[in-house]
Order: structure tokens, then C-alpha cells, then sequence
């Protein structure tokens, strides 16, 4: 008989770590309890704890750590503060402070840094508060041009908070508190100043009208939506499948009581949505709000699902608001839909989108833009360098 390789390990490892006790021992030690009995021979809870945390421990205080420093203001602690003690060795900030300054990253930090200095003086020499609303239309700017680079290469949907959190290990907030962050959206106020006033009245009207359809307000509805979806399992020739009676079970054993419960004031929409919308749509917002949607069902978010159309013609024909539409089965599962307002199609005026015609256009420019204006900021200013072995020789002493 052949036994997998892995469970001969974790076999062998519990073995070696586990220790015979006697009855007496383990009824006075809780440490010692037996979890197991082998032939009269126990298998002690300290076994168990000894095995996990020689096979897990280890990324365990790694996820602790990373939690913690992530907390950590570093510019406050003393050289001698203890950041981590195992046993008798204790690491000060000092110590992991040199052991980085000697890793080799430390030239491009002090570049970085650099840059962030003239940055931060010429947007005090312009007189330019880097404010919420230049961080945020910063990371709006970033986050379109996530989805994108995604869209482009055809990639498995993500979105740009939840990319965040799995590469940086940081959520929105954190990541646009960093000073590489901030440097970036202080360089975008500086390049859009610029480009206003580089970029000529007829280029931007150029650009306008050979996009206007995406400046034109299309007709459409402001909803909101609890979709449920369908159960799918695999058939017999292994593709996903849907049962035949699955679409009504959905519409009429789960979704029309809930519609009446909501009709009837028994539940708002909102706490409907949290308890069995809100796992099916990661694009939608709180209360599962989608925003203004047209006729054809396209969200503004790229690649969130569309709105089917049956659900959209009812959605249109709506009077009254907010309005709650009897729940439409659609192909991928039932749509619980609230209109909440509706508004007309209108053609956009160039001078009232101008601002926004600059900052896309100045977009699809960014990256020569910025560069161009890094280099510009460098050769206005006067940098000069020390050794940085010799700096960080004298630090270590």
C-alpha cells in the first residue's frame, strides 16, 4: 500500500515531538492532557502545540510583525527602542535601521526622497496645497488607469483596493498616506498647472469633439440592485451548468418574498442588500447602489456586470421615485431593482467640461509629463551629495 508522502511527514513529525506522560502527570498539568491515546500511549496537547508551531509558527509571527509595524511611527522611536525580542536577543531600531542602510536599496530611497524634497518646495513656491481632493482625484486617476493596463491585457478582473491589499498589504487609506503617494499626486497639481498652460484652447477642443459621446450625458436611471445568483455545477461534460428550474426557484422562493418584505416596509433595501446582495456584487456600492446606468446596462465601473435589459426597461418605465421593481430574472441570476432617479440626455458643452477634457488628455500624457517635470525641478535645483558609506560608517559608531 502507498502512503501519500505528506502524512508520512506529518506523521513522523508528531512522533518525534510527542512525549509519554503518565496518568498522574497529565491530570495535573493541562499542558500534558492527552488528545489522543495510541496503544495506551498519549498524544499530548504539547505535542500538538509543538508540532503547529514548528510547521506554522514561524508565518504566524510574520503576520503578527508585518500588523504590527504597520503601526509603528517610526520617526518617534529612539535609537535603543526594542522593536523585537526572541529569547535574549533583543533588535533596536538602530540595528535594523543599519542593516538596511547597508542592503543596497539605500541610494534609491535617498533619490526618492530628493525628489520628494522638490517637489514639496515647488509646490510651496506655487503657493499648492496638496489637499484631500487632489489625493483622491490622484488615486481615481491611478485606479482608471489600473483597470486599463488590466482590460488591455486580459486580465482576470480585480479591483484596484483589493490589488492594494494583496501587493502592498495596504488598504486605500494607507497606501495614499505613503510620501511616494503624496509625491505623486503634489507632481500631478504641478503637471496639470502646467499643461493649462501649455496646451492650446483649439488642441483641447480637438480632443473634445473627437470624444464627445463620452462627455455627452446619456439618458439614464440611478439605481440600486440586489442580484442574486444563480447556482451553477458541473455537468457531465465538465462545463459549468445551470438546472432549469434554478431561475424561478431564485425568483420565486427567494427574491419575491423579499420584494414584498421590502414593499411592505418589513426590511429596508439597504439591510437586504448587506445579508444577500453584497457577495454577489463586488461593484456595487453601499446598499448596493450602481449609479447612473443607460439604456444598454453599462455601469460607469469597467468590467462590472451589466444590468440585464428586461430589468432595464422596467427600470425606464418608472414614474415615480425612488421606485422598487418586481425582481427580473436575468442570465446570470434575478435583479432586485430600485430606481432612484432618472435624467435626461444632454449634450455636453465644452466649457463646462473643459477641466475634465484637460485632465484626460493630460492622462494619456502623464508619464513624459512627469518625467519632463521631474527633470526640470532637478536642473532648477542644487543637490548635493554626500558619501553615503562614509555617513552611514559614522552612524554605525
Amino acid at each position: 500500500m502507498k502512503v501519500h508522502a505528506s502524512l508520512v511527514l506529518s506523521v513522523c513529525l508528531l512522533l518525534t515531538r510527542t512525549v509519554a506522560v503518565s496518568a498522574a502527570e497529565t491530570s495535573t498539568d493541562p499542558e500534558k492532557l492527552p488528545v489522543a491515546m495510541v496503544n495506551g500511549q498519549p498524544v499530548t496537547l504539547r505535542a500538538v502545540e509543538d508540532a503547529l508551531l514548528r510547521r506554522e509558527g514561524a508565518e504566524k509571527i510574520e503576520e503578527w510583525v508585518h500588523g504590527e509595524l504597520d503601526r509603528i511611527e517610526w520617526s518617534r522611536l529612539s535609537d535603543d527602542q526594542p522593536l523585537l525580542a526572541i529569547g535574549s536577543d533583543t533588535l533596536t531600531r538602530k540595528d535594523l535601521a543599519l542593516a538596511l542602510l547597508k542592503s543596497g536599496t539605500c541610494g534609491k530611497v535617498r533619490d526618492e526622497l530628493i525628489s520628494i524634497a522638490m517637489v514639496e518646495q515647488a509646490l510651496v513656491k506655487e503657493g499648492i496645497t496638496v489637499d484631500s481632493a487632489a489625493i483622491d482625484a490622484t488615486y481615481a486617476a491611478m485606479e482608471r488607469q489600473f483597470e486599463r493596463d488590466a482590460a488591455a491585457k486580459h486580465k482576470e478582473r480585480i479591483d484596484f483596493a483589493s490589488y492594494l491589499r494583496a501587493s502592498e498589504q495596504k488598504t486605500p487609506e494607507q497606501f495614499k498616506q505613503q510620501p511616494g503617494f503624496r509625491l505623486l499626486a503634489g507632481l500631478r497639481v504641478l503637471v496639470l498647472k502646467q499643461a493649462r498652460t501649455e496646451i492650446a484652447e483649439a488642441d483641447l477642443k480637438a480632443w473634445f469633439e473627437g470624444r464627445r459621446e463620452s462627455y455627452d450625458q446619456a439618458e439614464a436611471v440611478q439605481l440600486s440592485d440586489i442580484f442574486v445568483a444563480y447556482q451553477v455545477h458541473k455537468g457531465p461534460d465538465g462545463k459549468d451548468r445551470v438546472d432549469p428550474d434554478e431561475p424561478d426557484r431564485v425568483l420565486i422562493d427567494g427574491m419575491m418574498p423579499l420584494y414584498r418584505a421590502i414593499k411592505e416596509g418589513q426590511q429596508s433595501f439597504e439591510q437586504t442588500w448587506q445579508v444577500y446582495g453584497k457577495g454577489y456584487d463586488r461593484d456595487a456600492g453601499a446598499g448596493g447602489a450602481l449609479g447612473w446606468v443607460t439604456r444598454n446596462g453599462v455601469r460607469s465601473r469597467p468590467g462590472a456586470r451589466p444590468v440585464p435589459a428586461e430589468a432595464m426597461e422596467k427600470a425606464f418605465a418608472a414614474k415615480e421615485f425612488p421606485s422598487l421593481i418586481v425582481p427580473v430574472k436575468g442570465p446570470g441570476g434575478v435583479d432586485l431593482l430600485r430606481v432612484e432617479a432618472h435624467r435626461p440626455a444632454k449634450a455636453a458643452d465644452f466649457a463646462e467640461v473643459k477641466e475634465r477634457v484637460l485632465c484626460d488628455l493630460v492622462e494619456t500624457q502623464v508619464d513624459e509629463r512627469t518625467t519632463r517635470m521631474l527633470a526640470d525641478l532637478r536642473r532648477a535645483s542644487d543637490v548635493r551629495y554626500e558619501s553615503l558609506p562614509e555617513v552611514i560608517e559614522r552612524r554605525g559608531k
